[in-house]
C-alpha cells in the first residue's frame, strides 16, 4: 500500500496570483499537485474577494507603511539583523547537508561491511 502525502501553503491574490508557496509531498503524482495549487489559488481569490468587498462596505482604507517614520539607523539596524540571519540560515543548511551526505556515506559503508 502506497501512503500519498502532501502539505500545502499558499496565499495569493484575488487574480489568482501566487504570493507565497511552501509544500511538501510524497509519492503525488504531479497533475494531483497542480490541481492542488489551482483549488489553493482559487480559495485565495475567493478570501481576497471577500475582503476587499468587506473593506468597501465599511470604507476602510488600506493602511500603508511610511519607512520615514524610523530612524535610518534603525533602518539599517533590522537590515544588518536580517543578513546575519540569513547568513546563520544558510551555513546551518549546508551542515545540516553535510551531516546528511555523511550519516548517509557512513550507512552505505556500513551495509556493505556487514
Amino acid at each position: 500500500m502506497v501512503i500519498c502525502l502532501i502539505g500545502l501553503i499558499i496565499s495569493g491574490t484575488e487574480n489568482l496570483l501566487t504570493i507565497m508557496l511552501e509544500a511538501e509531498a510524497s509519492n503525488i503524482d504531479r497533475h494531483l499537485f497542480l490541481d492542488g495549487v489551482k483549488v489553493g489559488l482559487e480559495s485565495c481569490s475567493k478570501i481576497a474577494t471577500s475582503l476587499k468587498a468587506a473593506t468597501d462596505s465599511y470604507k476602510v482604507e488600506k493602511r500603508l507603511f511610511k519607512s520615514s517614520s524610523l530612524p535610518q539607523e534603525t533602518i539599517d539596524s533590522i537590515s544588518r539583523d536580517m543578513e546575519v540571519l540569513c547568513e546563520q540560515k544558510i551555513r546551518l543548511e549546508k551542515i545540516l547537508a553535510l551531516k546528511s551526505l555523511f550519516l548517509c556515506c557512513h550507512f552505505s559503508k556500513f551495509l556493505t561491511s556487514h
